[in-house]
């Protein structure tokens, strides 16, 4: 399991956790920090997926550069 599966495990329990509160202000932070581990959950996807586009962005670059080359 990845980090951000990872950190989506642990807002679930959290918004559990505020269901079951009593009423009083952890109910509240539970939700703040379900809303954190999620928060968090989708920078590591997005840096996943930054990630995986690098090397056929860095292609796309390269390929641009032999077509100018050959076209000049």
């Amino acid at each position: 399991m990845g980090p951000a599966l990872e950190y989506i495990e642990q807002s679930s329990k959290c918004f559990w956790l505020s269901q079951q509160a009593d009423g009083s202000d952890s109910g509240f932070l539970y939700l703040f920090m379900a809303q954190a581990w999620i928060a968090l959950a989708r920078q590591v996807q997005a840096r996943e997926l930054q990630q995986q586009e690098s090397p056929h962005r860095s292609l796309e670059v390269e390929l641009s550069a032999v077509v100018r080359k050959r076209v000049a």
